[in-house]
């Protein structure tokens, strides 16, 4: 199986969800960067809403999941670059990055 960044699996059901926490046995769409993607044994998802056909499903990128390749499951489909561009603009609202924070914390670490 190929990993790459944007594309949709199913990943299999996992015991010990607490809460809100999204289970799995749904779909999932990779965000964690191709070169991770290539070489790590756990990669970031978000999980996707299931709904009826002909009804949008939704990103859930308020909760990014580190995930087993053992868990990947069958093949989906891929995003499209819109949607690929959205996801990631709600992944930076969602986890606080701006460009100004970015730069400022870049230039934190170099001290």
């Amino acid at each position: 199986m190929i990993f790459r960044r944007g594309n949709i699996f199913f990943v299999e059901y996992a015991d010990g969800t607490i809460g809100s926490e999204q289970k799995a046995g749904r779909p999932a769409i990779i965000v964690s960067n191709n070169r991770i993607n290539r070489r790590s044994d756990v990669l970031e998802v978000v999980y996707v809403t299931i709904k009826s056909t002909g009804v949008s499903s939704t990103a859930l990128c308020e909760q990014v999941h580190s995930v087993s390749r053992q868990r990947f499951g069958s093949y989906f489909e891929k995003c499209t670059p819109g949607e690929l561009k959205r996801i990631d603009e709600a992944l930076l609202i969602s986890l606080g990055i701006t460009r100004k924070n970015f730069l400022f914390s870049i230039f934190s670490y170099q001290k």
